[in-house]
C-alpha cells in the first residue's frame, strides 16, 4: 500500500491526459497564428508579381537594343514578339524570352505598325499592388504594363494637389476702457 501511493507522486510519472491536452492545444493555437501571420499564399504571390515586373523591365531592355540596332520596334504577330515563342531564345538580345511563371497566362505585347512604339502587359496577381494600371481592375485579361520610352503615359485620373490659400489671420479688436 504504501509502495503502490509513492508511486503517484514519483518524478518519473509523465504527464496526465489533461496536461497532453493543453499542451498540444498552445502548439496548435502557435503554429495557426503564425501560419495566418506569414500568409505564405499571399507571399508567393507577392513574389511572383515580383518576377513579372523584374521580366518585362528585362524585355524592355532587350527591346531597346533592338531598336538600336534596327532602328524600329519588332512586330507584333499576335501577342508575342515576331512570333517568338516564350521560354526560347531571342538571339542575339535575350538567351531566353521570359514568360508569365504561371503557365496559364502569358504576357502580352503591342507594337505600332511602323514599329516607333511598343507595350508590355502583364496580369499582377495583387490587386493591392501600388503599380497595377490606374482604373483597371483585377478581372481583366492584363493590369500592368510597361511601355516604350518615346510612348507616352496614358494620362491617369490621380488629382494634382492645389495649393491651399492660408486663411489671413484675424485682426484681434482692441479694447479701450473709459473710467
Amino acid at each position: 500500500m504504501g509502495r503502490n501511493s509513492s508511486s503517484k507522486n514519483s518524478p518519473g510519472a509523465g504527464f496526465t491526459l489533461i496536461e497532453l491536452l493543453i499542451a498540444v492545444a498552445i502548439v496548435g493555437v502557435l503554429a495557426a497564428s503564425l501560419f495566418f501571420g506569414l500568409n505564405p499564399a499571399g507571399q508567393l504571390m507577392k513574389s511572383r508579381d515580383a518576377q513579372r515586373k523584374n521580366d518585362l523591365g528585362q524585355l524592355k531592355i532587350a527591346l531597346d537594343a533592338y531598336y538600336n540596332d534596327n532602328n524600329r520596334y519588332p512586330d507584333q504577330i499576335g501577342s508575342n514578339i515576331e512570333g517568338f515563342v516564350r521560354g526560347g531564345p531571342w538571339p542575339p538580345y535575350m538567351a531566353k524570352l521570359p514568360k508569365d511563371p504561371l503557365s496559364s497566362q502569358d504576357y502580352g505585347y503591342e507594337a505600332a505598325e511602323d514599329g516607333s512604339w511598343y507595350r508590355l502587359y502583364a496580369k499582377l496577381e495583387r490587386c493591392s499592388d501600388s503599380q497595377n494600371t490606374i482604373g483597371v481592375d483585377c478581372l481583366r485579361l492584363y493590369n500592368y504594363s510597361v511601355n516604350s520610352s518615346n510612348l507616352a503615359a496614358v494620362p491617369t485620373s490621380t488629382p494634382v494637389p492645389m495649393a491651399t490659400p492660408t486663411p489671413l489671420p484675424t485682426p484681434i479688436p482692441k479694447r479701450v476702457f473709459l473710467s
